[in-house]
């Protein structure tokens, strides 16, 4: 399966990847977001952290991708914003980038 053919959902109560797995926006306690090295191009992920300690990553080449990251802030307030996370973590090339956008335990609920 390309990745190109998971698909990234979501609405007011969670995430979706193919409608199989699932994540409650009330559930994350932390997201990070970095670019992985694949030799001729880079490719930006997102890896979602629930507070049971589960991990979803997701990437730019998933179906959704770009809706999530524009709406992720609706659902999750105090997360950073697209347009301030994305240079940081695009260059330089060829590194990973880590950045932690978004982090429950420094928000009050």
């Amino acid at each position: 399966m390309k990745k190109s053919d998971i698909r990234i959902t979501f609405n007011d109560e969670q995430i979706h990847i193919n409608g199989a797995h699932k994540i409650s926006w009330k559930e994350i306690s932390s997201v990070k977001v970095f670019k992985r090295d694949l030799l001729t191009v880079d490719e930006i992920c997102m890896e979602i952290g629930t507070k049971e300690g589960k991990l979803l990553e997701v990437s730019e080449e998933m179906t959704g991708w770009d809706d999530l990251v524009k709406s992720i802030t609706h659902y999750l307030e105090e997360c950073t914003s697209f347009e301030e996370w994305f240079p940081k973590v695009a260059d330089p090339p060829m590194e990973t980038n880590l950045i932690e956008i978004y982090n429950s335990k420094n928000h009050a609920v």
